[in-house]
């Protein structure tokens, strides 16, 4: 049903222009080992190699995004904290980060996957 369709919609004979909200929460993962709540197997994350971040202008984007659009964020980090650049994007909006165990003691208030 498209938004002219629905009743709460109709005022007095005119159609009100509503804007979908597409998203309210995203989650983010900041770099490819990272692992969700729910532990998986992600072979990046026990890979020996450096960690691949997130390119800064991508996040910077998706921080403006969240920050103009009232949206929730969840930052997914690997086992390595994220560099300062990235660390200080993240800083700038309300969010909640999902770390492993090895980084609980560096994000107090985070949520912790056990392995």
């Amino acid at each position: 049903m498209c938004a002219a369709q629905r009743p709460e919609a109709r005022t007095r004979g005119t159609v009100r222009q509503t804007t979908p909200r597409r998203w309210a929460h995203l989650l983010v993962l900041v770099e490819e080992g990272a692992v969700a709540f729910c532990h998986y197997e992600n072979p990046r994350f026990y890979a020996p190699a450096k960690p691949r971040w997130m390119a800064a202008p991508l996040l910077g984007a998706i921080v403006r995004h969240a920050e103009k659009n009232d949206v929730a964020l969840t930052f997914l980090l690997g086992r390595e904290r994220p560099p300062r650049n990235l660390e200080r994007l993240m800083d700038r909006v309300a969010h909640i980060k999902i770390v492993p165990q090895e980084l609980c003691a560096d994000y107090p208030g985070s949520i912790v996957v056990l392995d």
